[in-house]
């Protein structure tokens, strides 16, 4: 995978979004959107294609028919996201061929051990465990889950994508991201996609930001094929 980065853009303004991507366009895998959706509309999505993959994270939580909804409405997505929680079967909804776009949400990245026993009454190893597996049965594309739960997951070959991740340049580590990873530790984990959000998005450079960031998966993609 040439390139693995997507910029999440939920809480920018549609203009400034659009702006981004024509910026950023062909450095990153593509960009995960929200807010843009409740200004602009469908159309925005329709927009945005021209620039890259386009990940919907709206994180879908309903009853099948309203879930089943949602997600037509938002085919031309990439990707779209839908709670693991919910447990949703696209084969039982008419939908086969969506089921691979999308995206089960896991563990949100904020949570701790303590919030996942307190709702589940279960660990994050076991609780991940048992949504990737629901996830990968019923045909997902992706599970999102953070890059420190992947060592849990190694024999899942569902794609996974990580938000939380911060690459090694990046020294403010001051946010709501309790169990973040490097890029490369997270690549070397088995992560497919990576969401990466502040360290480039509030660099002085968004540019150079994201060249020195996808230049260190490079050189490990580059060392695991043998070439460095």
């Amino acid at each position: 995978m040439n390139n693995r980065i997507i910029l999440p853009m939920d809480n920018m303004p549609w203009l400034a979004s659009l702006e981004l991507m024509k910026y950023t366009q062909g450095k990153v895998w593509g960009y995960k959107i929200r807010r843009q959706i409740f200004e602009k509309g469908i159309d925005f999505l329709k927009i945005a294609k021209a620039y890259g993959n386009i990940m919907v994270d709206l994180k879908f939580y309903d009853i099948p028919s309203a879930m089943t909804e949602a997600i037509k409405f938002f085919e031309l997505a990439d990707i779209i996201t839908v709670h693991c929680n919910a447990m949703y079967i696209p084969q039982d909804n008419g939908i086969d061929k969506l089921s691979t776009k999308l995206a089960g949400v896991t563990i949100l990245t904020s949570m701790n051990d303590g919030d996942v026993n307190m709702i589940y009454r279960n660990s994050i190893k076991n609780q991940i465990d048992l949504f990737a597996s629901f996830a990968e049965h019923h045909d997902y594309g992706y599970i999102v889950c953070s890059a420190a739960d992947l060592v849990d997951l190694k024999n899942t070959g569902i794609k996974k994508i990580c938000p939380g991740i911060r690459p090694s340049w990046y020294q403010d580590k001051n946010d709501d991201q309790n169990r973040t990873m490097t890029p490369v530790e997270a690549v070397k984990a088995g992560a497919d996609l990576l969401v990466i959000g502040r360290p480039i998005l509030k660099a002085k450079d968004i540019i150079k930001a994201l060249d020195m960031t996808n230049h260190e998966m490079l050189k490990l993609e580059m060392k695991l094929k043998g070439l460095l």
